[in-house]
């Protein structure tokens, strides 16, 4: 909690720092992947790479999705904004963090403001910010891939960007193999309460995520 307050604090007075709306979501992910190092540490996740990583080569980054925990993973590692839902931005608490983190936002409940959404993912990534969707749209318990939502996509045609597809699964938790046993200690899905989750979560005492980096997909 006091790490959370800590990044609060901080990205609050980068939005004072930097008035201009994308230095501030640049700057800001970069902090955001300092503490999301941290965070990892300090809650006993290790992340191993699989492929070839330099943060600097991604900038549409698609993603399957299980938990929460997979934009601390995805953002330890590369420093990204992500995009998340109009629904979470007025979410108490939940929104304050998105909008300090850089997050870029889509109704996904209709569809009327959906070119102005692809024109602001397509405007930052023409001023060189990554960008992390979750095509999925949810998160999962892990057991299938979900049909990927297509319209954002055309956001990294239109910036003139390659795809690059990423993988994250959650192999150990508290030295056992990832299982259906044990799967509900990550895995955020359904109609799962947030806090109970995430007092879970952390008090496991090791948790191994793998991040594979897949074939970039080109223009």
């Amino acid at each position: 909690c006091s790490l959370i307050l800590a990044y609060l604090v901080h990205s609050y007075f980068y939005s004072i720092i930097y008035k201009e709306l994308w230095l501030f979501r640049k700057k800001v992910t970069e902090l955001l992947h300092r503490y999301c190092k941290l965070s990892l540490q300090i809650i006993g996740v290790r992340v191993v790479k699989q492929g070839f990583f330099r943060p600097e080569d991604f900038k549409f980054i698609v993603s399957n999705h299980m938990s929460y925990l997979d934009v601390l993973v995805v953002a330890s590692q590369i420093p990204t904004s992500f995009v998340t839902s109009v629904e979470i931005r007025e979410t108490p608490f939940l929104g304050l963090l998105t909008k300090l983190g850089g997050c870029l936002y889509v109704e996904r409940r209709n569809k009327q403001n959906l070119s102005q959404e692809i024109l602001e993912i397509t405007q930052a990534l023409q001023r060189d910010l990554s960008v992390t969707v979750f095509p999925e749209a949810t998160s999962t318990n892990g057991e299938a891939v979900l049909r990927f939502r297509k319209p954002l996509f055309q956001s990294c045609i239109d910036a003139g960007v390659q795809v690059n597809p990423i993988c994250i699964n959650y192999s150990k938790i508290n030295g056992q193999n990832f299982s259906l046993q044990n799967r509900d200690l990550v895995c955020w899905y359904g109609d799962m309460t947030f806090l109970p989750h995430l007092w879970n979560l952390v008090g496991c005492k090791e948790i191994v995520a793998e991040l594979s980096m897949l074939q970039n997909i080109p223009q």
